[in-house]
């Protein structure tokens, strides 16, 4: 029983404690809009060392995209995403169905790995 108390008192994962005020959807997509800024910052560092323009202005417009997805991820709410992708799904059942396929491809590559 001691076991399991010290388990749930770590809180999520790798041991960092829970904050009850802050629902884990939350955590999760604050981390989410972190990691994607972050990639768009070191994006933007390597098109600034790009060594074509035409590479500088790809890597910027790219950096850029991924910016506006950290926004609109920071900015999530669960019923919005959920509608969002209903709608998606409604206008575009087939490539919604290839995309869904090929991220199920992509997760069981990265798992098979581990």
């Amino acid at each position: 029983m001691q076991h399991f108390e010290t388990a749930t008192n770590l809180g999520s994962y790798g041991g960092a404690e829970k904050t009850p005020s802050k629902p884990i959807f939350q955590t999760m997509k604050e981390s989410v809009a972190n990691g994607i800024a972050k990639a768009a910052n070191s994006l933007h560092e390597k098109a600034e060392n790009a060594l074509s323009p035409q590479f500088t202005g790809f890597g910027h417009q790219t950096a850029n995209w991924l910016e506006k997805s950290a926004d609109y991820v920071q900015q999530l709410e669960p019923e919005k995403m959920r509608a969002d992708i209903e709608s998606q799904v409604r206008r575009n059942p087939t490539k919604s169905l290839l995309i869904a396929g090929a991220v199920g491809l992509v997760l069981g590559a990265v798992f098979r790995r581990r």
